[in-house]
């Protein structure tokens, strides 16, 4: 019982105390010098001492999940449902197609048509029936021929530099407006704003795109659909990125399955007459406007050019 007077268990007791004040006094400091609450700050104090390396870090990991936290437990519902969206769309394409890197500075808008402003599109969305999720115009490739035609006006930046050769490039012009709502997809002739495709989300099979930063999508249908009777679907799509991220979120929750995405170089589609094998080439001679140049090749093949 007297041995905690001894001489020999000083050295313990004083190496205890001078342990536990070095401690106190990081926690102290710690405390005096937080990093800022933003999110995107990932800065900490380095630790003082090598033994507190350990702690420091484990410290720094539990304030950050701590910012975290509360930084979500302050966000409208509208933000947290676009922030999930940019998140989706990073497990989708980050590192495996060069369009994501050029759509994180983009937000994410949905409704590119002006619905509410226009009264002639205004009937599209009640075709559907439900909630509208995302609409934009988009370009339809030409299943027989290849062809691509221009984007109406609600998209200009797919327009600059076209007008005055429309003609000749792009002889048979296929534009769509494309409605996606919780349950359908539908395509629609800009000038009549009347729907030629409507596809039930369970009449879709998969999506098939590029490594590149062009717009375009095989959109495949299941043969045993109504729509699916004319084959898939070539489109193009000016906001490819969030396009295929809002399908896979609202497929996931309409069906409770994934979209069956391939991001691939060749990949095959079901038109009317018979499958055709589709080669994507990257070319170096880009373009204004960046519209991938689909050329059949024979009846069965078909190469695409893109920047």
């Amino acid at each position: 019982m007297y041995r905690r007077y001894f001489r020999s268990g000083a050295s313990m007791r004083l190496a205890n105390f001078i342990y536990r004040r070095l401690v106190q006094k990081f926690l102290v400091g710690l405390q005096k010098n937080l990093p800022p609450m933003s999110v995107q700050d990932r800065t900490w104090p380095p630790a003082p001492y090598k033994f507190l390396a350990g702690a420091n870090q484990e410290l720094k990991n539990i304030f950050y999940h701590w910012k975290c936290k509360k930084y979500r437990d302050h966000l409208t519902p509208q933000r947290k449902a676009l922030l999930q969206a940019k998140l989706c769309a990073s497990e989708l394409f980050k590192d495996k197609k060069t369009l994501y890197s050029k759509s994180l500075q983009q937000p994410f808008q949905g409704e590119y048509l002006g619905l509410t402003q226009n009264p002639k599109y205004q009937k599209l969305h009640a075709v559907a029936k439900d909630k509208l999720v995302m609409a934009e115009s988009v370009m339809k490739v030409n299943r027989a021929n290849g062809k691509v035609s221009p984007v109406p006006a609600p998209v200009p930046t797919m327009l600059g530099g076209l007008q005055g050769h429309a003609h000749h490039r792009y002889p048979q012009t296929v534009p769509r407006l494309l409605l996606l709502t919780t349950e359908h997809l539908v395509l629609a002739d800009p000038k009549a704003a009347q729907p030629k495709t409507v596809l039930s989300l369970s009449d879709i099979c998969g999506v098939s795109v590029t490594r590149f930063s062009d717009g375009l999508l095989a959109l495949h249908l299941k043969e045993t659909s109504t729509a699916g009777n004319k084959g898939d679907l070539l489109l193009v799509s000016s906001h490819l990125i969030e396009l295929i991220t809002r399908l896979h979120q609202t497929l996931m929750a309409a069906t409770s399955q994934a979209l069956a995405l391939h991001i691939t170089d060749q990949f095959s589609t079901r038109f009317q007459k018979g499958d055709v094998a589709i080669t994507v080439v990257e070319s170096t001679k880009g373009s204004n406007n960046d519209v991938p140049v689909c050329k059949k090749r024979g009846s069965h093949k078909m190469e695409v050019l893109v920047h």
